[in-house]
């Protein structure tokens, strides 16, 4: 996030952009723009984002790809920040590159570049904004059980009844976790999601979670004019819940 962490926990960072898809006479949904609007951001983020990546077969039918990513494109073939963009759908996404003031400047210029390479901005609607981090910590689970992992060091305070084993002949102790919870945001307007489960990273186990501040219909900014008081606001919450869920020894460790 802001605060520079030597070892942080973060997998991927992703802006998420998305837009009303009509309905094909041929079924599905299709965007009647796009192809047009392929070529033209091509040739916008083509000069500083070179590396260009085909995702599907040309020859798949437009109507079945809705939100589905086709286009990639890199500063180089390993590098991020990664722009991607299909029918309903523009995504950018940073790794260990991420910090917060180059992320922020990367969306917006290539939010302003969707937009001015839109050919008929009237007719496009867009559904939803989102904001999503995604984190992983190692764990070994034969020094700390999952539920004390949980209270002790990420603030959740998860337990199920005694009485549930007594006499069932089971382990108390989850071999699984796969835990999902959605909250109101009151600014940005909108809600933030938060997932976390228990599963591998690198060959062992780990902890991870990921969440995201999202904005749909009504509670949209006005774009692209607010788009950087809908980031600022957003990586707000974002921020302040990561650090408030690490503090303590996660935080000490990925110092």
């Amino acid at each position: 996030m802001s605060k520079k962490l030597a070892r942080k926990p973060l997998i991927e960072a992703i802006f998420e952009l998305r837009w009303e898809l009509k309905d094909s006479k041929f079924g599905g949904a299709r965007d009647p723009n796009y192809q047009l609007l392929v070529g033209r951001f091509f040739d916008r983020v083509q000069p500083k984002y070179p590396y260009y990546q085909r995702m599907t077969p040309d020859l798949i039918p437009e109507e079945v790809l809705g939100g589905v990513i086709q286009h990639r494109f890199k500063k180089g073939e390993n590098q991020y920040p990664l722009i991607q963009l299909g029918a309903g759908v523009l995504t950018i996404n940073s790794t260990e590159d991420y910090v917060w003031d180059d992320f922020k400047t990367t969306v917006l210029e290539v939010t302003r570049i969707f937009y001015d390479a839109y050919p008929r901005r009237d007719n496009l609607e867009i559904n939803s904004l989102s904001l999503r981090y995604i984190d992983v910590v190692d764990v070994n689970f034969e020094e700390i059980g999952l539920y004390d992992f949980l209270q002790k060091k990420l603030k959740i305070n998860l337990s199920l009844n005694e009485s549930l084993f007594e006499e069932t002949n089971l382990d108390p102790e989850p071999l699984a976790l796969k835990l999902n919870l959605m909250f109101k945001c009151v600014k940005p307007k909108g809600f933030m999601s938060f997932n976390l489960f228990k599963g591998q990273h690198n060959q062992k186990d780990a902890i991870i979670w990921d969440y995201a501040i999202s904005s749909q219909g009504s509670d949209l900014p006005n774009l692209p004019q607010e788009a950087e008081t809908w980031l600022d606001e957003t990586h707000e919450v974002s921020h302040n819940w990561f650090f408030s869920l690490i503090e303590g020894d996660l935080l000490e460790g990925f110092k």
